[in-house]
């Protein structure tokens, strides 16, 4: 049994000395489902982020702000991931969003969802995220659209 407990405990890295706090580079690509009659991001989607993981720990917190590429739409955010572990880190990450449609003025938003990394280097971390991006485009529709991805990040 203290194998077992043993093994949890290293795949979650809370026996490693990995941790370190500093400036964090990152990419992403994810897919939006389509939601063309609300007038939301649909597609494929790029991101790039720049943000700054502060360890705590067991916990790291990464204060962030990206720019989103879907079709049309250019999406800037700020916001930050939370995530648990070393090795293998779940967390979940939140932003606040300010959509720019080529036709219409900005709008405001949010994003919110889980992720799953995995340190595949001391300075490199790869993993899978998904959550909902919620976006106002007018008054009276609001465009609740899911999404889903991969990234990949380095950290200085």
């Amino acid at each position: 049994m203290h194998r077992i407990i043993a093994s949890i405990a290293l795949s979650l890295g809370l026996g490693a000395s990995s941790a370190h706090a500093g400036p964090t580079l990152g990419l992403q690509t994810e897919y939006a489902a389509p939601s063309p009659e609300r007038g939301g991001p649909s597609g494929l989607g790029l991101s790039g982020r720049v943000g700054y993981s502060a360890d705590l720990g067991l916990v790291s917190v990464v204060p962030e702000v990206a720019v989103a590429k879907f079709s049309d739409i250019w999406i800037p955010k700020i916001g930050g991931r939370i995530q648990v572990g070393k090795v293998i880190e779940p967390g979940v990450y939140g932003h606040l969003l300010l959509p720019l449609f080529r036709q219409e003025s900005p709008v405001s938003g949010w994003d919110a969802g889980a992720v799953l990394d995995f340190t595949a280097a001391p300075m490199i971390d790869v993993g899978l995220h998904g959550g909902v991006m919620v976006i106002d485009p007018s008054p009276r529709q609001t465009t609740i659209t899911p999404v889903f991805g991969i990234h990949a990040a380095l950290s200085f």
